[in-house]
């Protein structure tokens, strides 16, 4: 083998090293670096959409409706 072959190998290997090395997950940490907090996530709640309360009605056939008699007024005479 020659000088130029040997030189070639090496670099490949050091190349192979080096992108094992960086794209190993979790390896390119630096020791500044703290690990994330574990957080619970709970489910998204959907909000319900308003719902409009519609006024009670009676139904009118089913009770029949009350009635009020009033007093009948009489309004004094006026004389000319």
């Amino acid at each position: 083998m020659n000088r130029n072959t040997i030189i070639g190998i090496v670099v490949v290997v050091v190349l192979i090293v080096l992108a094992v090395m960086f794209l190993k997950p979790g390896a390119n940490q630096q020791a500044t670096e703290t690990a994330p907090t574990t957080t619970t996530t709970q489910p998204a709640t959907t909000e319900q959409p308003a719902t409009t309360q519609q006024p009670a009605t009676t139904d009118q056939s089913a009770t029949p409706p009350a009635t009020t008699t009033q007093p009948t007024t009489t309004q004094p005479a006026t004389t000319p």
